[in-house]
């Protein structure tokens, strides 16, 4: 009870798609991101450097969408995106990494910074 609570108002999911899409080369599909994104977007708001766990496939990858799940979804729609803009999302995640490549594609981890 006496932790802050985050609303997210639903306009902002747009937001970050503008956002997302003024630094790509490319029109995206106009659906919205995905919440690993949305995550993603939160996090920096709020920590000084952010950590995200196989969002990049690294030498580990699988073909589940969801670290949690069992079902397998061949043809790579999770990694790719079928629906959401994964790789535009996927390519501004390599953009805003500081870490080493070893780190993304070897341990699975991306290092983002952020703004707290």
């Amino acid at each position: 009870p006496e932790e802050p609570l985050y609303l997210l108002h639903p306009g902002s999911l747009w937001s970050i798609w503008d956002w997302l899409q003024s630094h790509s080369k490319w029109p995206m599909v106009p659906h919205p991101t995905t919440s690993g994104f949305l995550g993603l977007a939160i996090a920096i708001q709020h920590c000084r450097i952010v950590r995200s766990f196989e969002y990049i496939p690294s030498l580990r990858y699988g073909n589940r969408c969801h670290y949690y799940g069992t079902q397998i979804y061949p043809g790579d729609p999770c990694t790719y995106g079928a629906w959401h803009p994964v790789s535009t999302e996927k390519l501004m995640g390599l953009a805003l990494n500081i870490g080493k490549k070893k780190e993304i594609y070897s341990d699975g981890f991306l290092t983002i910074p952020g703004f707290a």
